[in-house]
């Protein structure tokens, strides 16, 4: 793998969502019709590792020092042995 330079983390939280009404599909010269109306699935939290040759991601259910612990611990181990 090499050397790394700088190693760029972040985490975003999310709302997992789902149409309450099917989507129309698009046709000819009409635009796809979808109902502003969602039914809310739950939250995760994404989190990201990135430089300038890799990304790496990982879901978890939750936003916890533990999950953030958990995947620098996985990135360094995986990825980064160096």
């Amino acid at each position: 793998m090499g050397s790394i330079g700088k190693v760029c983390f972040d985490e975003r939280p999310c709302q997992l969502l789902g149409d309450v009404y099917s989507p129309v599909p698009a046709q000819a010269r009409k635009l796809k019709l979808v109902d502003n109306e969602y039914s809310r699935q739950g939250t995760c939290c994404l989190f990201l590792a990135y430089d300038i040759d890799t990304g790496h991601t990982i879901v978890s259910k939750t936003r916890k020092k533990k999950d953030c612990a958990d995947f620098m611990d996985w990135l360094e181990k995986t990825h980064y042995k160096d």
